[in-house]
This record gives structure tokens, C-alpha cells and sequence, in this order.
């Protein structure tokens, strides 16, 4: 047995508390210095900072796919419920404002036409009762191509926003103006005040509203911007599908 264990085993044996021994001069301590762990935290922060654009685009880029696929699903929806019930059914897109969501959301809704009492102008929709409203994935927005005039239909144009789809009897794309709604949210010509700028559409046009945001453009900028960075969707006039 070593001295030095000696020593403990004797201390301990008497009832007193061991000294430990002393470390030797020379011999070097375990640990960081504190320039090496500036250099960790430093290049941790590079490394987060190169990360973080990256996961946000991903994140984004599967919003706007997760959109795409909604809106997809709607527009199947809406032309079988048109063809089924035999009179036109429109897929309505809106931001609701309502004060129990987190925030405001763009909502997608199934719209079927009243029947005509003789006494209404336009084409009156209603919402259908057992298809509830979709909300696109957070910071994604649905813009719509004009039929009548040029440019986008979108949320941030207070000029164009009535964004709907129309399908008709037979399952076709229909676009009209003179679009009359019971909700508000809908913005037809009841919460407008002008047909010709409440008119179904084409198709729509999926971006990323909250990078379009950040930059500040006018209307018409704003118009163009989407028109470059966002995802067009069409439906065949004739067969009423989807064109990607």
C-alpha cells in the first residue's frame, strides 16, 4: 500500500476526516480556458445564425406547399358539390378577422348561389353548411387573377378583394361580376358597393405574405411581386380542373 493511501486509511480508522493530498506543482487542472470557450460560443452563433434562414425557408416553403394542397382539395370540392347539387358553387378565399383566432387568418370557404327570387341583382352565395372554413397555414395568402381588369386580387389591395372561384351547374369555370354574399368577410358587393370589381376569377396565385410584409411596396409593386414570387394555379375553363 502507497503512503499517501496510507495515510487515509489511517485518518479514517481514527474517526478523522482524511486530508486530501495536495496537488502536485506542475501538474496541469482539467477545464477550458476562458479564450476557448469564447471561441465555442463565437462559433456557435455562426452556426446558428447560417442555420436559421435555412429552417425558415423550409418552414415557409412547406407552408405555402401545405396551401397549395388545401386550396387543390377546395377547388375538387367545390366543382363536385357544384355538379352534385346542379347549381354553381364558388370557392371563396378571406381573411378572417374573427377575435378567437390568435390572429388573422386566410380562411377558405365553400359558397353555394341562392335561387333567384326575381327581385335580386347579381348572383347571391351563402355558406354551405357541412363544409366548414380551412385556414391556410400562417403567413401564407391567396391572391386571385382579375378576369376583367389588369393585375391581382389581393388582401393587402383594398381595390381587389373579392377573391373567389366560380364553378356552374355543370362543373365548369363561370366568371361573373355582380357577386353578392351574406358574410361581410367575403367581401362582395354587399360590403363593397362596386360590381364590376367584385368578379370571380381564374385562379389564384399562392405567396408568402409575411415576406411581402417587410418590403413595404405600393399596389402596383405589390401586384408585380406576387405575380414573380408566387405559385399560379389555374382551372381549365372547359373541364373545370386544376392546371399547375
Amino acid at each position: 500500500m502507497s503512503e499517501g493511501r496510507g495515510d487515509i486509511v489511517a485518518a479514517a480508522d481514527a474517526g478523522r476526516m482524511p486530508a486530501l493530498p495536495a496537488v502536485r506543482a506542475g501538474r496541469p487542472l482539467c477545464g477550458f480556458s476562458l479564450m476557448e470557450l469564447l471561441v465555442v460560443m463565437a462559433i456557435m452563433a455562426i452556426v446558428v445564425a447560417a442555420t436559421i434562414p435555412v429552417v425558415s425557408g423550409l418552414l415557409h416553403g412547406s407552408g405555402v406547399k401545405q396551401a397549395e394542397n388545401t386550396i387543390q382539395a377546395y377547388l375538387a370540392s367545390g366543382r363536385a358539390t357544384a355538379l352534385q347539387m346542379r347549381t354553381p358553387v364558388a370557392v371563396v378565399f378571406f381573411t378572417d378577422n374573427n377575435p378567437s383566432l390568435r390572429r388573422p387568418a386566410v380562411g377558405v370557404q365553400l359558397v353555394v348561389q341562392l335561387p333567384n327570387t326575381g327581385v335580386m341583382t347579381g348572383m347571391h352565395f351563402t355558406a354551405i353548411s357541412d363544409h366548414p372554413v380551412e385556414y391556410l397555414p400562417e403567413g401564407i395568402d391567396v391572391a386571385t387573377l382579375s378576369a376583367f381588369q389588369e393585375g391581382v386580387q389581393a388582401s393587402g389591395n383594398p381595390v381587389h378583394r373579392c377573391r373567389a372561384i366560380l364553378f356552374d351547374a355543370d362543373g365548369q369555370l363561370l366568371v361573373r361580376d355582380s357577386l353578392v354574399g351574406d358574410n361581410p368577410d367575403w367581401n362582395m358587393y354587399g360590403s363593397l358597393g362596386d360590381a364590376a370589381l367584385v368578379s370571380s376569377s381564374p385562379g389564384v396565385i399562392v405567396y408568402d405574405a409575411r415576406t411581402l410584409s417587410l418590403l413595404g411596396l405600393s399596389p402596383a409593386d405589390t401586384d408585380a411581386w406576387i405575380l414573380k414570387n408566387g405559385t399560379v394555379m389555374l382551372v381549365n375553363a372547359y373541364t373545370g380542373n386544376l392546371i399547375r
